[in-house]
């Protein structure tokens, strides 16, 4: 692998992220911030996916990876 690239699971979260943001705006507006504040959240999330290769790189990564937060969700599901 290498360690300077996103992985694929990296490029589908991140492509994920953008699907969220898009069919966010389809929602009826709420509330005059709302864009903004998931705009800023989903903004947060790529910058942490972002830093991931920069992390491989320096040797500042865990070995085994989390276990999921929702049952639902398997590892390699593009189902979202």
């Amino acid at each position: 692998m290498n360690n300077n690239r996103l992985t694929l699971q990296e490029e589908l979260v991140l492509n994920t992220l953008a699907k969220a943001w898009n069919r966010f705006l389809e929602l009826p507006e709420q509330h005059p911030d709302h864009n903004r504040e998931f705009r800023d959240a989903i903004h947060a999330a790529e910058r942490l996916i972002l830093c991931r290769p920069t992390s491989r790189a320096e040797g500042l990564v865990k070995t085994s990876p989390p276990e999921p937060m929702f049952a639902e969700y398997s590892p390699g599901d593009t189902s979202i």
